[in-house]
């Protein structure tokens, strides 16, 4: 076990000539679209309920156009940690490593790779541990209806309204990334307002009300725009810079919550 006392866990990437996507415990925690080469990290304590064992699954594609991974490709992931609580970014946990050297030797056009990882974390959140399964027939209209009503909130500023319904997300992600005094409610306010006096437009209600996907053995699902983007998606047009909210609920008796 380790000794930190704010662990800190990201997942770090490194890539070549691919496209993949990273899931934490069945939440999708990075995306990479681009093709080209990347070399960063991502945050994934808000994916990491309690201590124990996590998930984590990688799939690889091929870069946008193509059929087929290109043979001078490659990836590495890995997970590692270190104690937020100090400024000693060197000592550090690796708990997860997978590098793929090349892909020559791959025959599939797609690479899914699973496996796991031991986090040590002071905090037992709830999070969709024990949530309803969707029913990806019968739920669809009531997903479709509440993400209406959450994008009615956001195009009309609604703060207090949109506060109300992610003050669950909130709570947890506070808690998963320590930190604490948080108040979420100016936050949202300021951001509004950035984007409003930035000239980021927010984008219409998408056509398609039927590209939802599921994660997390059917616990949680996220609707999203034709293109792929999240729904709560703005643009400034001079500039084309663009900002999106992630939005993933969950069911409970009937009643959908947003849960990250």
């Amino acid at each position: 076990m380790n000794q930190f006392r704010k662990p800190y866990y990201l997942v770090e990437f490194t890539s070549s000539f691919c496209n993949f996507d990273i899931y934490i415990n069945g939440l999708p925690a990075f995306s990479h679209n681009q093709g080209g080469g990347i070399s960063s990290h991502a945050p994934i304590n808000q994916f990491i309920l309690e201590s124990g064992k996590q998930k984590i699954n990688i799939n690889i594609f091929p870069i946008k156009g193509e059929i087929k991974l290109r043979n001078e490709g490659f990836i590495k992931i890995r997970v590692f940690s270190y104690d937020s609580s100090t400024t000693n970014y060197e000592n550090k946990i690796i708990c997860f490593e997978h590098t793929i050297d090349n892909f020559s030797k791959n025959t599939n056009p797609i690479i899914y790779l699973q496996g796991n990882f031991i986090a040590q974390v002071p905090y037992n959140i709830e999070g969709w541990k024990n949530t309803d399964i969707f029913d990806k027939n019968s739920d669809r209209n009531n997903i479709v209806s509440y993400y209406k009503s959450i994008y009615k909130l956001f195009k009309e500023s609604n703060i207090n309204g949109i506060y109300n319904e992610m003050k669950t997300k909130f709570f947890e992600v506070d808690t998963t990334m320590y930190l604490e005094n948080q108040n979420n409610k100016d936050s949202l306010f300021n951001l509004l307002k950035m984007l409003k006096d930035e000239n980021f437009v927010f984008q219409p209600f998408p056509n398609l009300t039927n590209n939802i996907k599921f994660f997390a053995n059917d616990k949680v699902c996220s609707f999203f725009r034709e293109d792929g983007t999240h729904l709560i998606y703005y643009k400034n047009d001079k500039t084309n810079e663009t900002f999106f909210m992630p939005i993933f609920i969950t069911k409970n008796n009937y009643k959908l919550s947003i849960i990250r």
